[in-house]
């Protein structure tokens, strides 16, 4: 039996977050740029081709060192469009931090983004509710990110998509926050645990983009298309108007990155084969996830990822899948266990034989 449930979120709690009504202030073209190209600064409401105004509500953050634990609270009014680093809830740059915490809290109404981790490692996002937040609703930013756990999660987009749904013009993301790919939960490294979440009415339900080389401090320190991938398992994607699951770009997780907490997450080697010639891919597993409803499932160009035990049904594109390659231990099903109803297979050009496998 398929379980299909809708989303049932209490946003209301004790203690209260909150701060006056958005405010829209004028920019400023004296303000320096704080990621080069990316059009945002620090320092307030920059004027960019993309804006000439920013739109303000409160923001929260733990920055540059100690840790944060919010429990139990609701966030409102908050983010703010436009301005880098200002956002609702916000681990900021803290390195190996298992004791942060942000745990059932409630972020409604959000002009950028939701919750974020960025240059934080082994921290926990765990049982949070996000209602009409702009922009990816979690977001996991520099691509250097290890080891922290985003789990039982929801998030819930109340507008329609093809009318803006939860998209945000002039941030720092051209791709994640903006009506070209708004996310429930957007990540540019894979290597962290992704677990039980539920992303509802977005554009994209769980969007992977991996760009390479990172951003920010770990710009050209990090390969994120070749990172290993995390625990991502029991995920539930549905009703996005464009993917279910989604991983962008070339996704071919290797052994021995050399990225460790130690390291800041810096990557220590990207090479796709080992000195003797062998295949050094990493091989993995998405599991137990569910995509129903959305227009595509699955990623353009991925190799060692299978995807197990997955449920896709009533999609357009129950997977979609561009090319691929034989998995390094030279026998793994690209796609085992799983259950496929009620849409189209695109099945990808495979360097060697594709398998499907019960």
């Amino acid at each position: 039996a398929i379980l299909q449930s809708a989303e049932v979120v209490n946003l209301s709690r004790n203690v209260v977050i909150s701060g006056d009504d958005f405010e829209e202030i004028s920019c400023d073209s004296s303000l320096p740029e704080a990621i080069p190209g990316e059009q945002t600064s620090l320092e307030g409401c920059r004027c960019a081709s993309i804006r000439n105004s920013c739109t303000v509500g409160l923001h929260t953050a733990q920055m540059l060192g100690g840790s944060a634990r919010i429990e139990n609270t609701r966030i409102e009014k908050c983010g703010q469009r436009g301005i880098e680093g200002k956002y609702c809830l916000h681990f900021h740059q803290l390195k190996a931090c298992p004791s942060c915490i942000f745990r059932n809290n409630a972020i409604e109404t959000s002009q950028q983004r939701g919750l974020i981790v960025h240059g934080t490692h082994l921290s926990t996002s765990e049982a949070n509710v996000f209602y009409n937040v702009r922009g990816a609703n979690i977001y996991i930013e520099d691509g250097n990110e290890l080891g922290n756990t985003v789990s039982y999660n929801v998030a819930i987009c109340p507008w329609r998509y093809d009318e803006g749904g939860c998209s945000v013009p002039g941030t720092s993301n051209s791709q994640g926050d903006t009506s070209l790919n708004q996310a429930g939960l957007y990540a540019v490294t894979p290597t962290n645990n992704l677990i039980g979440n539920r992303m509802a009415n977005h554009f994209n339900g769980m969007f992977i983009e991996v760009n390479g080389i990172g951003r920010g401090p770990a710009y050209g320190k990090v390969c994120t298309r070749y990172a290993p991938v995390g625990r991502i398992e029991g995920n539930v994607f549905h009703s996005n108007g464009r993917f279910g699951t989604y991983f962008l770009s070339n996704n071919y997780p290797l052994l021995g990155t050399g990225q460790s907490v130690s390291s800041n997450g810096y990557t220590g080697s990207c090479n796709a084969f080992t000195p003797s010639g062998e295949d050094n891919g990493y091989s993995t597993a998405l599991r137990n996830n569910f995509d129903y409803g959305n227009a595509f499932v699955g990623n353009y160009n991925a190799g060692d990822i299978q995807f197990s035990h997955h449920t896709s049904i009533d999609n357009l594109n129950l997977i979609y899948w561009k090319e691929t390659k034989v998995f390094a231990d030279g026998c793994s099903a690209h796609i085992r266990d799983s259950y496929f109803r009620g849409g189209t297979m695109g099945l990808p050009d495979s360097l060697g034989s594709f398998i499907i496998e019960n």
